[in-house]
């Protein structure tokens, strides 16, 4: 397993003309919260966040924790989104949350992760990794 430790210049390649046609910022918390406030200003743009994190247990295979925070209807309804994380491992949880953000918006948002392990992923990002790639991104660090 290989580990990729990764600058706060990751930032700087993040090009805000990919979303301009988002209305406001859905960042995961905890990793998408950075690039997604950093996106939201480029785009002077509300920023709103939700933590949504999948795990594995001993009993139960896979379980997703989710926790709205601060998006309502009437914030985003008919309004064009987009989605904020750092990294796309499986896709489940970004999956959930656009299903979710469409199912209350109406609208279908836009999806973008700084790291992909998977390539074919349905968001826009800016590299990908081996799958047993071990990324550390500059705010996981003291």
């Amino acid at each position: 397993m290989g580990e990729l430790r990764l600058s706060w210049s990751v930032l700087d390649s993040i090009n805000a003309d990919w979303f301009k046609n988002a209305e406001y910022v859905v960042a995961i918390l905890s990793g998408g919260a950075v690039p997604g406030i950093y996106i939201a200003n480029l785009l002077d743009v509300p920023c709103y966040f939700v933590r949504a994190k999948g795990y594995r247990g001993r009993l139960i295979t896979e379980k997703l924790e989710f926790s709205n925070f601060d998006v309502a209807e009437d914030k985003v309804k008919s309004r064009k989104g987009l989605i904020v994380d750092d990294i796309y491992d499986t896709g489940r949880t970004l999956r959930f949350v656009r299903r979710w953000l469409h199912e209350l918006s109406g609208v279908t948002p836009m999806c973008f992760v700084l790291v992909t392990k998977d390539p074919d992923c349905d968001a826009r990002y800016l590299m990908t990794v081996a799958s047993d790639t071990w990324v550390v991104f500059p705010w996981e660090t003291k």
